[in-house]
């Protein structure tokens, strides 16, 4: 199960999930404050769900102290326990314990996903900070973020409602495929000829998918982001 806050803050989590006591009726996902407490809450109850600490997971270490004054939250639950902050360059999202992923990449959304599978991941996120695309690589990211939502039964911190699956099964069964196929990162040509055969048998047949849908996918199933990469690529020659 994972949460998520569709505004400029997103909280994703695997793993049952409670909404934190206390919340104002009306939190609306966009205080950066607030949403920061809610993440902590969050996150806590996680720790004593499974009995392991927590740690913070950011793009660079050095980042934290640019931001934390903006995340006082955040700030007091990683120093006045001693929580480990670690990045992509420190050994990534680590193995075990829930973790609280700030200022997100999708890498770093793909590497939680993989090594956190039986724990917990809670992801914050504000637009600024992602994008493949430049200034348009908001909308494209969180395309990705939503296609990875929908496998990964997202629950919506604030609302807690489960993202709503949309996707036919004809889709799902492609989706496998690909991945399936996708075991080399969709480097070689055989590879890339089953991937756009798939997506274009699916244009054919009339089934809806969004690029976020594909490569959402494969996000949720840990795959690296290189290989993500080179399958954005095949799924751009389709759409």
């Amino acid at each position: 199960m994972v949460r998520h806050i569709m505004a400029y803050f997103l909280a994703w989590s695997t793993g049952r999930i409670t909404r934190p006591r206390g919340l104002p009726e009306e939190f609306d996902g966009l205080d950066r404050q607030r949403n920061a407490t809610l993440a902590v809450a969050w996150i806590e109850e996680q720790e004593a769900r499974l009995g392991e600490r927590g740690h913070l997971f950011v793009p660079q270490k050095g980042e934290f102290e640019q931001w934390r004054d903006d995340r006082l939250a955040i700030d007091r639950w990683v120093r006045a326990t001693g929580r480990t902050v670690t990045s992509p360059r420190s050994g990534g999202s680590g193995s075990g314990g829930p973790v609280l992923v700030c200022y997100l990449t999708m890498d770093m959304v793909a590497d939680a996903s993989r090594r956190s599978a039986k724990s917990a991941v809670c992801i914050l996120e504000w637009v600024v900070h992602m994008g493949l695309h430049g200034s348009d690589g908001d909308l494209a990211e969180r395309d990705i973020l939503t296609g990875w939502a929908k496998e990964a039964r997202a629950e919506n911190l604030l609302a807690g409602q489960v993202t709503p699956d949309d996707r036919p099964l004809g889709l799902v069964k492609e989706l496998q495929h690909i991945l399936w196929t996708g075991n080399s990162g969709w480097r070689d040509k055989t590879a890339g000829k089953i991937v756009t055969t798939s997506l274009r048998n699916l244009q054919a047949a009339g089934v809806p998918f969004t690029r976020g849908d594909v490569l959402g996918y494969a996000v949720a199933h840990g795959r690296s982001w290189e290989g993500i990469k080179q399958l954005a690529a095949l799924v751009d020659e389709v759409l």
